[in-house]
C-alpha cells in the first residue's frame, strides 16, 4: 500500500546511525511494504544520493542526450531523494572571553519532491534545461536543498542566539545535485570571498580564465530552495564543542 507523498513533509531527517539501524523509518514514509512477521521496505523506490558524501562526484547527473534527461528528469520527480548530510553550525558569543559553541550531526535526509513547495519550481527548472538542451546549449543546473537544511539545524540547536552572536551555517554542500549535459563549476572561482581572499592564488591558477570560459561554453542555472519544513523524525543527537 503505497502512501500519497503529496502528504508528507517536503523534508524528514531522522540521525544518521538510526537510520542504519532501522531503515524503515525512512522507507516505510511512503511505501510500507507488509509482510509476515514484520515490515520490510523497498529501497528501489528511492532517489539514492547517499553515498554522495563519499564521493561528491555521485552528485553530478550527467545527461548526453534528451532521453537521458527525460529519464533524469522523472526519477527526480516521481522518487523521494535520500541524501547522507553532515551540518555544523557554529555560534560565537563576543564578550570579555570569546567562546565559541560548534554543533555537529549526521543526518538521513528525505526529500519529497512531490510536494507542491517543491515539485513546481524543481519541474520548470527542469524544463528549462529541457529547452537548453533540445538548442544544442551546454547546461548545468544546481539543485540545492541546503539553505533549508541549515536554517532548521541552526534552529534547532541555537534558537536564542544573543545580540553579540555570530552564527555560522555549513553542510558541506551535502542535498545538493548538478544536473549537466557540460560539468559541474568549480564554485570557489567564482566565490567572491575565495577571490578576494586568495587574490594572487586565484590569479596565479588561472580563475579569471576559467569563469570566463565556463560563461562562453556554458549556462549556469540554480534551483535553490529556501525556508522548506523539516520534519524530525526521532530525537537528535548532536554533537556540540566549546572553544
Amino acid at each position: 500500500m503505497a502512501m500519497n507523498l503529496q502528504d508528507i513533509a517536503p523534508i524528514s531527517a531522522v540521525s544518521w546511525g538510526e537510520f542504519l539501524e532501522s531503515p524503515q523509518i525512512m522507507y516505510n514514509l511512503f511505501q510500507p511494504t507488509y509482510l509476515a512477521g514484520g515490515v520490510s521496505f523497498q529501497s528501489d523506490v528511492v532517489y539514492d544520493m547517499s553515498k554522495a558524501s563519499v564521493c561528491h562526484r555521485l552528485r553530478d547527473l550527467i545527461v548526453n542526450n534528451i532521453e537521458e534527461l527525460h529519464r533524469v528528469t522523472n526519477d527526480l520527480l516521481s522518487m523521494p531523494i535520500l541524501f547522507k548530510l553532515k551540518v555544523e553550525h557554529t555560534r560565537t558569543d563576543a564578550g570579555i572571553v570569546t567562546v565559541k559553541r560548534k554543533w555537529r550531526d549526521e543526518f538521513a535526509v528525505l526529500v519529497n519532491t512531490r510536494h507542491y513547495s517543491i515539485r513546481d519550481k524543481l519541474s520548470h527548472k527542469l524544463t528549462e534545461a529541457m529547452q537548453l538542451m533540445q538548442e544544442n546549449k551546454k547546461f548545468c543546473l544546481k539543485i540545492d536543498f541546503g539553505p533549508s537544511i541549515s536554517h532548521w539545524y541552526s534552529g534547532l540547536v541555537d534558537a536564542h542566539p544573543g545580540l553579540c552572536d555570530g552564527r555560522l551555517n555549513d553542510d558541506s554542500g551535502g542535498t545538493t545535485i548538478w544536473v549537466t549535459n557540460y560539468s559541474s563549476p568549480i564554485e570557489s572561482c567564482f566565490s567572491p570571498f575565495c577571490i578576494l581572499g586568495c587574490l594572487p592564488f586565484w590569479l596565479l591558477c588561472g580563475g579569471p580564465c576559467y569563469t570566463i570560459n565556463r560563461k562562453v561554453k556554458c549556462i549556469d542555472t540554480k534551483c535553490e530552495f529556501f525556508n522548506l519544513g523539516v520534519t524530525m523524525l526521532r530525537g537528535a543527537r548532536y554533537i556540540v564543542q566549546i572553544q
